[in-house]
This record gives C-alpha cells, sequence and structure tokens, in this order.
C-alpha cells in the first residue's frame, strides 16, 4: 500500500512539469541605453507593462524632451525583449529682452533656438544720436539682455562763397538747432557778360542733424550795351541796347551821291562793349575782267559804268587737250549781265572723255582678251591664264586699274614649287623640303626612319608610301615598317588544316591548341575579322581557347563576337595587340572570364562599341588606357554585365549619339559617370533599367538632344539620381521613365516637358514619396494612362496640369498612396475623385 502512495506523488509531480508555463525576461532601456528595469519569467501570451518610474531624457541647449513611449510597440509576449524608450523633442526658446540707457525695456520676446529676435523701433535719447544695440541678436541660444547705443550730438556748420572761400564757421552746434549766417552779405564780381546778386544758401538751410556746409548761391543777370550806326556825315540812323552777345540789326542801307554802300566798318555780331558803327562806300565805276580756266588773263575793261553789260571781243579761248579729255569752248562764268561791281567772268568748256585699247596677251601672245574702254576705267582682266605646264600665273605686267593710254598687258608666270614632307607613320615629320621644283626628284637624306615595337614586336623600316618620284604637286611621303612578332612559346601559329571552311573568310577554328597565333592568311584569304555574325564565328566551336594573337594585327579591323559566349573563366589579354581596330561589338558578349584587364587593347580607332561587355561574367574590368574618343554607339555596352563596379571617370563620349540600355540590368552597384559628355546623344531609352546602382549622379548629362526617355529609370535601384542638369526640351515620349523606379525623391524641378505626348506610366510603381511637379507643361500630353498607377508619392500638386489634350488617361491615380491632392479646377476634382478621392481646387 505505502509502495503504490509513492508511486502515485511521483506520477503527479510528472504531470504538474510536464504542465508548467513558459517564461521570458522582458527589459526596459532608456535611449541612451541604461536599463531601467527588468521584468524576469514573463509568461508566454501574457501583456507587459512598465511599472518604473517615467524615462527622462537631458535636455541641450536646443531641444526639450518628452517620453512618448516604448520601441518596438508593447506587444503580447512571445519572446525575451528589449524596450527601448523613445522621446518627442521640442525646440526651447529663449527671452530677449530690448533695453534704453535708462533701463526701461522697449521690447520683450520669446524666441525660438537659433531664430532671430526682432529688434524695437531705434529709441531716442536727448542731445544723442541712436547708434545700434550692444549685442548681436542673430540666432539667439540663451536669455540676452540687450542696451541701445548712443552717440553725442555735437555738429560743426561752415559757410562758404560759391568759389570755395570759408566766410565763417559756427561749431558747437546742438542737434535740432535752426542755423544762422551772421556775416556780411556774400558778393560775387561781375563779368563782361554777367552781373550777380545773393538769393540764399545750397542747401537749403534746415534743423541741424549733422555737421554740414552750406554754399552762397546768386542769381545772373545779363548785360546790355549801346550799339549806334551813323552815316558818313555823323547823322544817326540807328541807336540801340543789345544784351551780351547777341547781335544788333543794321538799319536800312544809307546813301551817298556817286557812291555805292559798301557796308559796315566794324562786325555787329556778338556785341560784348558799347560801339559806335559807320556806314562804308565805294565810287560807282567798275572793272570786268575776263580769264582762261587756268587763270590766265585774256582780257580786261575798266572803267565799265554802273548798270552797262560788259563784251568780250578777244580772240575765242582754248583749253588744251588732256589724257582723260578733249575740250570745246561753252561759255562763261558767272552769266554775263549789266555791272553792278567790279567782276572777273571765267571762261568755261565742255569736256569729252577719251577712249583707249587695252589687250590682254598671255606668254606666247595668244590675245586673252581686247576691249575699248574709257579713261580711267578699271579694266576686269580675264580669268587667271594657267597654259603654261608646271607653272602658275604670278601677275600681269601692266597696271590696268586706271587706264590712261592704250596699253598691252601681258600674263607672267612662276615655276611652280611644291612641299615635300617626310612623315613617320606616327605622324612626326621627319624631314621637311620647302620649295622643290616642278619635276624635281625629292630625296630623303636624314637617319632611316625607326618606329618603336611593343612588348612582343619590332618594326623593320621597308620605304616610303607613295613611291618617290618626280614632283608635280604637294606630297607627304609616311614611311612604312613591317611588323616582326615575338609571341611567347606557348602560342601556335596556325594553319590551315587547323580551320574548317571554304576558305570564304569565314572559316571556324577545329583544333584543340589553347593559345593560338591567327595566320594573316587563312585558305588564300586575308585576315580582317573574326566573325561574320554572332552565329558564325572564328572561335565557335573551340569555346574553350584561353589566349588569341594574330599574325598580323594590323590588319585586323573587326573583333566583333571574338569570345561571345567563350567558356573559358581565364583569358590572356597581354599580347592581343590590335592597333587598327574600329569596331569591338559583342567583343566580350556572354563571356565567363571572371575578370578582364584591357591595358593593351588598343582602342583610339574604335567606333562601336555596342553590347561589348553584355552579360559578361567578369566580376571586374580593367580600363586603364581604355580610349572612347571615336566611339559612336555605346547601346547595351554593359547591359546585363556582372562587373560590381564600373569607373569610367576616363571615358570620352564627346562624339557619342546613342546610349540605348547601354546600362540595362547592369549588376554594378556604383558607376561613375562624371567625366561623361552626352551633348550628342540622341537616344537614352531603357539606359538605367534595372540598373543596381545605389546612386546616380548625371549632374554631367547634357540631354538636349534627346526626343525619347522611354524606361530610361524603369527597375532602377537607385535610392537617388542627381537630374538637376537635365534638359528636356525636344523630349516627346516619356512613358514608363520612373516606372518602378527605388528612388525615394524625385527633384523634376527643371524638366522641360511642353513637347511631351506620352506620359504613359511614366510613375507607375514608383517608390518616390516626394516628387517636384512645379515645372510641368502638359498642354500637349495625350496620354497618361496608369501615370500614378500605385505610385508611393504622399502630395500630388497637379494645380498647374493642363489636361486639355488629354485623351487616354485610364488608371492614372489606381491605388496611388497619396493623401493630398491638388488640381487647377473643381471640374478637374469631380472627375480625378472617381479614381482617388485627395483631390481639392488649390
Amino acid at each position: 500500500m505505502k509502495k503504490l502512495y509513492w508511486v502515485f506523488v511521483i506520477f503527479l509531480l510528472f504531470l504538474l512539469a510536464s504542465c508548467t508555463t513558459e517564461t521570458y525576461t522582458i527589459t526596459w532601456k532608456n535611449d541612451d541605453g541604461f536599463v531601467l528595469k527588468i521584468d524576469e519569467k514573463v509568461s508566454l501570451g501574457d501583456m507587459p507593462s512598465y511599472g518604473g518610474v517615467t524615462p527622462t531624457k537631458k535636455e541641450t541647449a536646443e531641444y526639450s524632451y518628452t517620453f512618448t513611449g516604448w520601441s518596438p510597440e508593447i506587444t503580447i509576449v512571445s519572446e525575451s525583449i528589449t524596450y527601448t524608450a523613445t522621446f518627442s523633442s521640442n525646440k526651447k526658446s529663449y527671452s530677449v529682452v530690448f533695453k534704453n540707457h535708462d533701463e526701461s525695456i522697449l521690447s520683450e520676446q520669446f524666441i525660438e533656438y537659433g531664430l532671430s529676435a526682432t529688434p524695437p523701433n531705434d529709441p531716442e535719447k536727448s542731445g544723442f544720436s541712436f547708434n545700434g544695440w550692444d549685442k548681436d541678436y542673430q540666432s539667439i541660444k540663451e536669455d540676452m539682455v540687450i542696451y541701445a547705443l548712443y552717440k553725442e550730438n555735437l555738429l560743426a556748420v561752415t559757410w562758404k562763397n560759391d568759389d570755395g572761400e570759408v566766410l565763417d564757421i559756427d561749431e558747437n552746434i546742438n542737434l535740432g538747432d535752426l542755423p544762422s549766417y551772421t556775416g556780411t552779405t556774400p558778393q560775387k564780381l561781375e563779368t563782361a557778360e554777367f552781373y550777380y546778386t545773393f538769393i540764399g544758401w545750397n542747401p537749403e538751410i534746415t534743423i541741424v542733424s549733422e555737421s554740414i556746409t552750406y554754399t552762397a548761391i546768386f542769381s545772373s543777370h545779363k548785360k546790355s550795351y549801346s550799339v549806334v550806326f551813323k552815316n558818313h556825315d555823323e547823322s544817326i540812323l540807328s541807336e540801340q541796347f543789345i544784351e551780351y552777345g547777341s547781335s544788333a540789326t543794321p538799319p536800312k542801307n544809307p546813301e551817298k551821291a556817286g557812291f555805292s554802300f559798301n557796308g559796315w566798318d566794324k562786325d555787329y555780331q556778338s556785341i560784348k562793349e558799347d560801339m559806335v558803327i559807320y556806314a562804308l562806300y565805294k565810287e560807282n565805276l567798275l572793272t570786268i575782267t575776263w580769264k582762261n580756266d587756268n587763270g590766265k588773263i585774256l582780257d580786261i575793261n575798266e572803267n565799265v559804268k554802273l548798270g552797262e553789260t560788259p563784251t568780250y571781243t578777244g580772240p575765242t579761248p582754248v583749253k588744251t587737250a588732256t589724257a582723260e579729255f578733249d575740250y570745246t569752248f561753252k561759255g562763261w562764268t558767272p552769266v554775263i549781265k549789266p555791272a553792278t561791281n567790279s567782276t572777273t567772268y571765267t571762261a568755261t568748256y565742255n569736256a569729252t572723255k577719251r577712249s583707249y585699247s587695252v589687250i590682254f596677251k598671255d606668254y606666247d601672245d595668244l590675245e586673252l582678251l581686247k576691249t575699248t574702254v574709257p579713261y580711267g576705267t578699271n579694266v576686269l582682266p580675264p580669268p587667271n591664264p594657267n597654259r603654261k605646264v608646271g607653272h602658275h600665273f604670278a601677275n600681269w605686267d601692266e597696271d590696268f586699274s586706271f587706264i590712261t593710254k592704250d596699253t598691252i598687258v601681258y600674263a607672267i608666270y612662276e615655276i611652280n614649287t611644291y612641299t615635300v614632307v617626310w612623315k613617320n607613320d606616327e605622324g612626326d615629320i621627319l624631314q621637311f623640303d620647302e620649295d622643290v621644283p616642278y619635276l624635281t626628284t625629292p630625296e630623303y637624306i636624314r637617319d632611316i626612319p625607326t618606329k618603336v615595337g611593343g612588348e612582343h614586336f619590332i618594326y623593320e623600316f621597308i620605304g616610303f608610301s607613295p613611291k618617290i618620284s618626280p614632283v608635280v604637286k604637294n606630297i607627304t611621303y609616311i614611311a612604312q615598317f613591317k611588323p616582326i612578332y615575338d609571341y611567347p612559346d606557348y602560342y601556335i601559329l596556325l594553319t590551315d588544316a587547323d580551320f574548317v571552311g571554304e576558305g570564304d573568310g569565314w572559316v571556324i577554328y577545329n583544333s584543340n591548341y589553347e593559345y593560338i597565333i591567327i595566320p594573316e592568311y587563312i585558305k588564300g584569304i586575308k585576315v580582317t575579322k573574326v566573325s561574320l555574325n554572332r552565329n558564325t564565328r572564328l572561335l565557335q566551336n573551340k569555346p574553350f581557347v584561353k589566349g588569341v594573337v594574330f599574325e598580323n594585327p594590323h590588319n585586323i579591323t573587326d573583333v566583333s563576337f571574338l569570345f561571345y559566349k567563350h567558356q573559358s573563366e581565364e583569358i590572356e589579354l597581354d599580347y592581343l595587340y590590335l592597333p587598327n581596330i574600329t569596331t569591338t561589338e559583342s567583343m566580350f558578349e556572354s563571356s565567363k572570364a571572371l575578370s578582364l584587364d584591357l591595358s593593351s587593347i588598343e582602342t583610339s580607332n574604335v567606333t562601336k562599341m555596342n553590347a561589348m561587355f553584355k552579360s559578361a561574367e567578369a566580376k571586374s574590368i580593367n580600363f586603364t588606357g581604355f580610349n572612347t574618343q571615336k566611339v559612336t554607339n555605346f547601346k547595351e555596352m554593359f547591359a546585363g554585365s556582372h562587373a560590381e563596379a564600373l569607373d569610367l571617370s576616363s571615358f570620352d563620349t564627346t562624339n557619342a549619339i546613342s546610349m540605348e540600355e547601354m546600362f540595362h540590368l547592369a549588376h554594378a552597384l556604383s558607376i561613375d559617370l562624371s567625366s561623361f559628355n552626352t551633348s550628342k546623344v540622341s537616344n537614352m531609352n531603357l539606359i538605367f533599367y534595372g540598373s543596381k546602382a545605389l546612386a546616380l549622379d548625371l549632374s554631367s548629362f547634357d540631354t538636349s538632344l534627346i526626343t525619347s526617355m522611354i524606361s530610361m529609370f524603369a527597375f532602377s535601384e537607385a535610392l537617388t539620381i542627381d537630374l538637376s542638369s537635365f534638359n528636356t526640351s525636344n523630349v516627346i515620349d516619356m512613358s514608363y521613365m520612373f516606372s518602378q523606379a527605388k528612388a525615394l525623391s524625385l527633384d523634376l524641378s527643371s524638366f522641360d516637358t511642353s513637347k511631351v505626348y506620352n506620359m504613359d506610366r511614366m510613375f507607375y510603381w514608383s517608390r518616390a514619396k516626394s516628387i517636384d511637379f512645379s515645372s510641368f507643361n502638359t498642354s500637349k500630353v495625350s496620354n497618361m494612362s496608369s501615370m500614378f498607377e500605385r505610385s508611393r508619392v504622399e502630395i500630388l500638386d497637379l494645380s498647374t496640369f493642363d489636361f486639355s489634350g488629354l485623351l487616354f488617361a485610364s488608371s492614372i491615380f489606381k491605388n496611388c498612396a497619396a493623401t493630398i491632392g491638388y488640381l487647377a479646377t473643381q471640374e478637374l476634382c469631380e472627375r480625378f475623385n472617381k479614381q482617388v478621392n485627395i483631390f481639392v481646387v488649390k
């Protein structure tokens, strides 16, 4: 019986132990990490409660803090957890008191930390001027008492004449006094033209507010003078008083028997003194003089009576002909008329211009032009002749710009000379020969040209191109070199037997060597490129080759698809010398090489790099020495590339035209675009579509030629995008531009959308919570379907949007997260509130 009892007790204890509730520890901390309280053995499913003293946070000069709760939010216990106190911050304010000199309070304010106080109106103090405040009241950070400052008001008044002479000085004038001049009345000396009267002071006398100088001012009065006109017998003809500088008015011409009035004996213009002016006369017998036009006197008739018509009685005047003119007598000047005074008549002539013969002849007397022209003509010559072989027309032997006689003009020739330039093949001038005569054979006399080879080859001089011959024009001879290559021993020079195909240039490598030298000729065809397209490639059957070089790299211009879908994780590029390539399209597309060192590849002549690294698995790419100056096509260059970072700071994109899909789905977390010049780019569709770059600094981008930005940042993972330099004035399509982009905010304040017609899904599922639309012009937009569907934007201020041309707007605001919206009219609010009820008129 006792044994059964203990079995039952043990069973009961086991049963109680199996039913014990699981417990947890709850820790309560302040926001500085200090543990406020620990609650242990809190049961699963209980709601924890803090029972300690309310947490506090030490205030700063700028903020005080109020306890607001716990983080995370208190929930039913499911595990041990720590709750941290949270606080709201309250900006502090400080007392600012402005006081006058006598401690009277002018203004008392409470100013929020860091803001500026507002001073009261300037205070006053008798006998003093306000002179500012004794402390700075900008950016208040503590309680302050600020006192007014003053300066004493003793002033000086100076009195001057208008010539600068000091007449008097009154010192120690009190502020607010009215000054008064007590000296003798100022005077100003009169001139021949003016006398002066004192009229006051400048400036006008007013109550004193500062030291000042007053200057005497005067009114001027013009003086007048006596002018008397008298006849020969002292009789007064006119008496006048004339203002200085004005002219007197003479009386009617007086008379004297047997004489003619002949003016006045003094000038009566600009009178400047008292004057007596007498009439002048001349006797009435006249002399008539007849002259030729060269001034020679032909005849003189003396004692001609007043009113008599003179007559010339000598031989007919003549004038000697000149090279320019023949002359015939015409008459006299002035026209003969009854004599009123002594007169000279001069012979006049009709002039007839003479003409001359002008003949232009070539060096062999061939007549090129014959013409007859008037004297002084500038003759237009025939076209410059060029009939003498090996010579060039130099000039004409006579001047024909002003013909004065019969003239024969011969062409003058000079033997042609030419410039012969001898250059190295890199453009360096080796020898420069000037003035080499026609048909002379040039000769190179300097040292034999040389050319620096590379790490694995040297150059041998083989002559000049073109072939040297007698000179007949300016010419440049370029030194020619033959490369002699020295590749490592493990590289195998292939033969025709290593290839399959018909020898049409598209043969395929079919041997098993890993390091190969492509011969200059394969089956009789010179090798210049390595593929016909992505389906017909030199290495398509052997994707594990680890190194490729060329017997004559200078012949190779196109390496498109060279390592397309190549399977080797290692590719040796150290010896891949390609000085003349122009196209690298898809060169490493889908290659499995883990790293690419491009430092030995010469790209200075490449114009097409589209899809060069598309889907390439290389984690790192060395662009040292990579030259992109001539590249026009960057389409898909890094699309799907696995490179972890892209340092493109050395890229020269001056000539880039297409960058479509350039970083489409690129894996790089950082892309350095600081050197990009996009001034010629016309297409950027999908350029950053799905790019994993976390930030995009596009401040250097010039987008002035872009017309389409379709899906430009769609699915981009960049959290920040700098669009400050974007010029969108020519863009017409922005559909899907930021669709599902992860940028948290979008500053589009610089966007010019005046030409855009399509904004379909432009912000579809965009993560941006704030978007600046302030510059948007939507007057031409016809499609806004799903433009903000599922967008995370919080405020939609579309008050400037013009919807007048809108044709398609389905789902424009469907499931949009915005809670505040503004439109221009009530009609628009009613229309779009059917989708999302947030819009009011702004």
